[in-house]
């Protein structure tokens, strides 16, 4: 029984009160009657400037803003009470647009002051209670500039008004008020939001500049952000480097406004008294110094201002502070060349180039003038690593350079005459007359050095050709270190079978760079970006995979499927390593495969010429030339080569077989199977499967074997005749993930899905399964049972949904949980401070140790209210504190317990009766205070 509710039996009077000033005080404690928003703005700066302790996230601070000050709030507004509320109590969207979360300290000042319209009704019919929304508009005045802020806010049919943070565009079908809880027992979507945007959330904000010019999304996101005083930085992919002395040291490259980074001078050459004067080694006000900068900046060199594997080349490096620790005068450069306006093309190729160092155009095009920069990452003596960093190491750099300008000499007519051995070798009879031009090229002066007495090519020589060819036909530093690193002997079979390719890349890139007549700039653009980065990339990364594994003392196969096709390595990559490691006493073989890659972009973009000049052409797959220089090698061996991460990789497989199959369970992996232990506690490799835009973990792929113990102790074994699951980020009816079984040899995403509603033993509902590529429901049914025993009893009911709608479906929970299931936020207790006596004797769910007991906290004991399984596992396990959600004794009556319980059927779940007594204390709480509004005045006017 409420406090409202008993009222009316107290006779009292002082005990009437008493009561009333409870509810009251609970009301107030959650209710929002003034709100300073100037004092809301400060505040949220202080979180927006520590950064640090949200990950240097804007969007995690003002998360935790959110959370801290306004979820779960009620707000006084001229219709009444607004519950704010987010899309899963304590989540904001991950998505949302800068402008609109730099706007949230000023939801409360909207709602209570704010224009509202009349009741807007819905478009749809809908499965739970509301019934429209309202509108509220506020223009918020902040000194330069106006933000027009829009909120919507759902009614339902009992009169509850919320306004609903992370409520989406169009949002019919929504599920039913029983199986969502929130703190009013409602779902407010609304089916008449109208969304520009995929990530659109419930706040719609306009910028306007103090002439009442409407600003873009990029402006109004600059202007802001200077407003809060904050860093914009966008980080992309990791760079190691290594210094003069051989020091390595990690760096994230990143995107900034050049204004930003602290250099050690001006452009003009001024002291900068920000910098730290200890870091800098050279003195950049000489004239010497200054004329370097001002002659860089004229014509800005975009290759060497990204990656390199050298401290003193590349990017900038900077400290966490935005202090540049190497590339000052690179740094310098820069700025002039944005100040006097010669930085465009610099500009441009950073938009070209964004996705390469980990960033997209749209990000790039969102600074005023951006720059590249690398921020180290490692922990190093910042006053020793700058004096290194900044050591020119002359020899490495005269090699690079040299290789750079022998290029230029290789023009059409001498690359003619280069004809190495399939092996690379580059002393072959048949590449004398290649020799003997480059000789002549470079002058009888300096080709003196490279003759022996005998009149014999030196290995000198043979080194700097080498350099050349690379240089000319992969442009990538990264090759020409590697060439020169003696430190790596396993990798020179793979460097000279790059050499011997190298003419037929350079033939690929003749057509790349129009050197074909007739060839399109469309198409141009197309290659030069997949043979000059993708293809190249692939290779290097590969070749460093190697490395890496060999370091790790593993084998290939293992090491990549740790790694994962979905990590740090990238398109291709594990496959072209496992088969350089597998042939890298053949570098016949791998030319064959390096010249064949080659040779597929070269044959697309002549393809595509010939289907018709217009519109963007399609980005070179490199899979697809793996699979091209697959079959090449196969006609030429005959060992029906495969190039994947798999021995026996079966002719059938298509991408998402492969990808299944990297499961440590998978009898076509090469990695250890895992030991019972682990594979009943999950801890081992699992397939990655994308479908869609779902992200699938496959536990166990098609021939793998599934076993396990039923509830009377039979054991019991299947072989999986279709790929088994979960799908990442979703809660079904247990609490753990929903599984899904994906048709083995699946080869596109299908159109439809499929949904089993499952039965246990008694047969009663027990979880759901999804499945994914059957065409037709029977099919569907005959995948289920094929992967369980003969005689299998647990299929219920099928529902087909369609795979465009089975994400958002997959957005709500499958069963009565709130933010506990998603966050796993529980507080620890002490297990000897629980009192078990009154506790319910109830049909738990299935338990392990991440699940908690539910409690009741009543002076310093807790008294248990469900959990008894969970304790007896504790007493197993020797723990001496356990996971529990804690609720108040002054909140928490019986008779909200036993609703509850009702609700949660025969087999309670703790999470899930926890989140249902949540439901229960704040439909009593509003309620109470709604219907017993008048009566409290006449109630105190009588008292007094």
């Amino acid at each position: 029984m409420s406090d409202f509710a008993k009222i009316d039996n107290i006779q009292d009077e002082s005990e009437v009160l008493t009561t009333i000033d409870k509810l009251i005080s609970k009301v107030e404690n959650n209710e929002i009657v003034e709100w300073d928003s100037e004092q809301a703005e400060k505040l949220y700066r202080e979180y927006l400037a520590n950064l640090d302790k949200y990950d240097g996230k804007s969007i995690a601070a003002s998360k935790a803003y959110f959370n801290d000050h306004l979820n779960g709030k009620l707000v006084h507004t001229k219709i009444g009470l607004v519950r704010i509320n987010s899309k899963s109590r304590g989540k904001v969207h991950d998505r949302m647009r800068d402008v609109k979360y730099l706007a949230i300290p000023y939801i409360p000042e909207v709602l209570m002051t704010g224009e509202i319209s009349d009741l807007v009704p819905l478009n749809k019919d809908r499965t739970d209670s509301v019934e429209g929304y309202y509108i509220f508009e506020k223009s918020k005045q902040l000194n330069d500039f106006t933000l027009n802020i829009t909120l919507k806010v759902a009614l339902d049919s009992e009169g509850h008004l919320l306004y609903y943070l992370g409520a989406s565009k169009e949002k019919s079908q929504l599920t039913p008020i029983s199986q969502v809880v929130n703190p009013i027992g409602l779902e407010a979507g609304f089916d008449s939001i109208e969304s520009r945007y995929e990530d659109e959330i419930n706040i719609d904000v306009q910028v306007l500049d103090k002439d009442g010019n409407v600003l873009s999304q990029a402006d109004a996101l600059k202007a802001l952000l200077k407003k809060y005083g904050i860093n914009n930085i966008v980080k992309g992919r990791n760079n190691k480097v290594k210094t003069a002395k051989g020091t390595q040291v990690s760096t994230v490259f990143a995107l900034l406004e050049t204004k930003d980074v602290i250099a050690s001078h001006t452009a003009a050459g001024a002291e900068n008294t920000e910098y730290p004067q200890e870091l800098q080694p050279r003195d950049r006000s000489r004239e010497s110094s200054q004329a370097w900068v001002q002659k860089t900046s004229n014509g800005l060199d975009t290759e060497s201002l990204g990656r390199s594997g050298r401290a003193d080349t590349g990017a900038p490096i900077v400290g966490d502070d935005l202090v540049v620790e190497s590339g000052n005068g690179r740094t310098m450069a820069i700025k002039l060349a944005y100040e006097r306006g010669q930085a465009e093309e610099y500009r441009q190729w950073l938009i070209e180039e964004a996705e390469y160092f980990g960033f997209s155009s749209d990000q790039v095009e969102n600074f005023t003038a951006p720059i590249l920069v690398r921020i180290r990452t490692s922990v190093v003596d910042r006053v020793q690593f700058t004096i290194e960093a900044n050591q020119d190491d002359k020899l490495s750099f005269s090699a690079t350079e040299r290789a750079k300008s022998d290029a230029k000499r290789l023009d059409e007519n001498l690359l003619a005459l280069f004809t190495p051995g399939d092996d690379g070798d580059l002393l072959t009879a048949g590449n004398q007359k290649f020799i003997h031009g480059f000789l002549k090229s470079i002058g009888d002066t300096e080709a003196a050095q490279y003759i022996t007495t005998e009149g014999k090519p030196t290995q000198a020589l043979v080194a700097r050709i080498k350099a050349a060819i690379f240089s000319k036909a992969y442009n990538d530093d990264r090759l020409l270190e590697m060439m020169a690193d003696q430190t790596k002997p396993d990798l020179q079979n793979m460097l000279n079978a790059l050499g011997a390719a190298a003419p037929k890349f350079i033939e690929a890139q003749a057509v790349s760079r129009g050197d074909i007549q007739d060839v399109s700039s469309s198409i141009v653009d197309g290659i030069e970006q997949a043979l000059d980065k993708r293809v190249t990339n692939a290779i290097i990364d590969a070749a460093n995979t190697i490395v890496a594994a060999k370091r790790n003392d593993q084998d290939i196969a293992e090491f990549v499927q740790q790694q994962g096709l979905f990590g740090d390595l990238g398109e291709g990559v594990p496959e072209l390593a496992v088969f350089l490691s597998k042939n890298s006493r053949s570098a016949k073989k791998m030319s064959m495969l390096f010249k064949a890659m080659a040779e597929f972009a070269e044959k697309q973009a002549i393809d595509q010429l010939n289907m018709g000049l217009f519109g963007e052409p399609e980005p070179v797959s490199i899979k697809d030339a793996i699979s091209y220089a697959a079959a090449v090698i196969n006609d030429n061996y005959g060992d029906n080569a495969t190039i994947s991460m798999f021995d026996s990789a079966n002719e059938e497989f298509t991408l998402f077989d492969q990808h299944a199959h990297q499961a440590a369970t998978s009898p076509y992996s090469r990695a250890t199977l895992p030991e019972q232990a682990n594979l009943i506690a999950g801890k081992y490799l699992k397939g990655a499967v994308k479908i869609g835009e779902l992200n699938i973990a496959i536990k166990n792929p098609a021939d793998s074997v599934r076993a396990g113990t039923d509830p009377s102790g039979k054991k019991w074994e299947v072989k999986m005749q279709h790929h088994y699951g979960y799908i990442e980020n979703t809660t079904g009816a247990d609490g753990d993930e929903i599984d899904v079984f994906v048709k083995n040899h699946l080869d596109s995403v299908p159109e439809q899905a499929y949904i089993i509603r499952q039965l246990n033993a008694a047969g009663a509902f027990d979880e759901h399964k999804i499945i994914i590529g059957a065409e037709s429901e029977n099919e569907a049914k005959q995948i289920y049972h094929s992967n369980f025993e003969p005689g299998w009893q647990g299929f219920g009911s099928i529902q087909r949904i369609a795979m465009a709608d089975l994400p958002q479906k997959l957005q709500h929970t499958w069963s009565e949980f709130d933010s506990w299931a998603a966050d796993g936020s529980y507080e620890h207790i002490p297990l000897k401070q629980i009192v078990t006596d009154k506790a319910l004797k109830v049909d738990e769910s299935k338990i392990n140790k991440e699940d908690p007991v539910l409690v009741i906290e009543k002076g310093h004991k807790y008294y248990l209210v469900v959990g008894l399984e969970r304790l007896k596992l504790a007493a197993q396990r020797h723990e001496s504190l356990v996971p529990a959600i804690i609720f108040d004794d002054r909140d928490v009556k019986s008779k909200i317990i036993q609703n509850a319980l009702r609700k949660a059927g025969s087999t309670v779940d703790t999470v899930a009766l926890a989140a249902l007594i949540v439901d229960e204390m704040e439909k009593i709480l509003i309620s109470s205070f709604d219907s017993a509004a008048n009566s409290l005045f006449e109630i105190l006017y009588q008292s007094s």
